[in-house]
């Protein structure tokens, strides 16, 4: 594995994020504002999603699939243009069986509106619940006891998603896997504040659902507490860390066994690019470059392995 096979990898999983985005546009001009490393969770969660549904459906007859901040299943790249696919449709598109059910939240009626339109535009409505409100009270609602199994995204902005609304998914579904987005650069500066007594203190303790955050000393700190809780009721818990202009953790809390290999592969090939790489590799999709040449004379293609490899 070199830098340069990695960035090739990449343009593929770039290219696969824009493949569904015409029929999505056309059914609404109504996008989630994003940024380039927008793209690299999207592709930890598509990568993700092929794993669990080549695994679960031989195990499991109703999978769900539970996305508590899923926007409007698109996003626009501020830095390029581009329209690039949303969790939501993630889900659909690139699982390698379907799942049974699509539970969909979402706190912005323009958003929750403009997702509706998708889904139907591609005719899944039978499959899914769009649900408009507040995740943390929302889950509060829904009924998910016909899931045998279920995969959540919690894609957090901030502090959006309490502790009590993880925890609820945690203990109704003690065999399912949960894909946390931490915001490690933007809870830096919350911790900050919180430990000098601002009012972000309260913000936090409802995120990390107790004070132990005190504790922490550092945001890698604070991540590793964050983590540790999810441990308390999950035997595999890791993250992955997004770099380049920002950085955040893709955490993936699952029970433990041989796939997980897949993720640790995923960590490897992220150790190699940044966000900076993901706007070079949107940005030849386009066309404004001609080739990775310019950028890497030593590429090869790589040569991925097959999930097999893992188990």
């Amino acid at each position: 594995m070199s830098r340069a096979s990695t960035f090739e990898w990449l343009k593929g999983k770039i290219a696969k994020l824009k493949e569904f985005t015409d029929g999505l546009v056309e059914a609404s001009g109504v996008h989630y504002e994003a940024h380039t490393w927008t793209a690299l969770k999207l592709i930890a969660l598509m990568w993700w999603v092929d794993v669990y549904t080549r695994i679960i459906p031989k195990y499991r007859r109703a999978y769900w699939y539970v996305d508590l901040l899923a926007g409007s299943g698109t996003n626009y790249i501020k830095e390029t243009g581009d329209v690039i696919i949303g969790s939501p449709f993630i889900a659909y598109f690139f699982a390698r069986e379907s799942f049974k059910r699509y539970v969909f939240m979402e706190k912005d009626r323009n958003r929750a509106s403009a997702l509706m339109r998708r889904i139907s535009h591609i005719g899944i409505s039978d499959l899914t619940d769009v649900y408009v409100g507040d995740c943390n009270e929302l889950i509060t609602r829904i009924n998910l006891d016909n899931a045998d199994h279920i995969l959540a995204f919690i894609d957090c902005e901030g502090l959006d998603v309490a502790w009590d609304t993880v925890m609820r998914l945690l203990e109704k579904r003690s065999w399912s896997d949960i894909i946390i987005v931490f915001q490690t650069q933007a809870l830096q500066r919350t911790l900050g504040r919180a430990l000098k007594g601002f009012p972000d203190e309260k913000t936090l303790t409802k995120f990390m659902g107790d004070e132990r955050w005190r504790e922490a000393e550092s945001i890698d700190e604070l991540l590793q507490l964050y983590m540790d809780r999810l441990r308390e009721f999950r035997g595999y818990v890791e993250s992955i860390r997004v770099r380049g202009a920002y950085s955040l953790d893709i955490i993936l809390a699952c029970r433990p066994g041989n796939y997980t290999s897949a993720w640790e592969y995923l960590k490897r090939k992220f150790s190699y690019i940044t966000s900076y790489d993901a706007e070079l590799a949107l940005r030849i999709c386009k066309g404004e470059f001609q080739a990775l040449s310019e950028f890497f004379p030593d590429i090869q293609p790589d040569i991925q392995p097959k999930l097999t490899d893992f188990l």
